[in-house]
């Protein structure tokens, strides 16, 4: 299974990426899962002015981040206080 981590604050200390991190390496440890994240600091994305349904129909600059998300068959979904 493709799991993707999202981490949502795009604050450079922030606490939810060392979470995010630890809770990959645990999923790599343990599980035959191939587990990764997606730390929302590195995506400079803007606010949304449609859905992106489809990689063809994303953005080029965010078709990378596309891919990954439509590839994924779950999500763990980190937000900060």
């Amino acid at each position: 299974m493709k799991i993707e981590i999202i981490s949502g604050s795009p604050r450079i200390n922030s606490v939810t990426r060392r979470v995010a991190l630890n809770l990959k390496n645990w999923f790599v440890d343990n599980t035959d899962h191939d587990t990764n994240i997606i730390d929302m600091k590195d995506w400079n994305l803007p606010p949304v002015q449609s859905v992106f349904v489809s990689v063809d129909r994303t953005p080029d600059q965010f078709k990378p981040l596309a891919e990954r998300i439509f590839n994924a068959d779950a999500f763990i979904l980190e937000s900060p206080e």
